[in-house]
């Protein structure tokens, strides 16, 4: 009995599909079959598979050979909250913005020489 039911439901699922594959076999026109079956296969939005575009497998680097500014790296530093925990160098925020940006560009812009 379970089982009869089971079908039943599976029937009543795929009947809305059956009649819509009837319907695009029963055209002559082969553009509008196209049409049609392009209706029922937008029935949402299509979910973007990484697998069907067309991948880079190379990547383009912009690459500025100026010196790094004082004025970059103080901006940069702008952007850090003051009284936040430090990082790993237990460089508190504060002494970042106040006073170490034109020592940090020098020393950054020397590594890279």
């Amino acid at each position: 009995m379970l089982h009869q039911i089971r079908e039943r439901c599976r029937d009543l699922a795929r009947q809305p599909l059956d009649e819509k594959v009837a319907h695009i076999e029963n055209m002559s026109d082969s553009a509008q079959m196209y049409k049609a079956v392009r209706d029922i296969s937008r029935s949402g939005p299509q979910p973007l598979l990484l697998l069907d575009q067309e991948v880079s497998t190379t990547r383009s680097v912009l690459l500025s050979l100026a010196p790094i500014t004082a004025d970059e790296v103080e901006t940069a530093f702008r952007r850090v909250n003051n009284g936040r925990a430090s990082g790993p160098d237990d460089i508190p925020a504060e002494l970042l913005k106040y006073g170490l940006a034109p020592h940090l560009a020098e020393l950054i812009n020397t590594s890279f020489e």
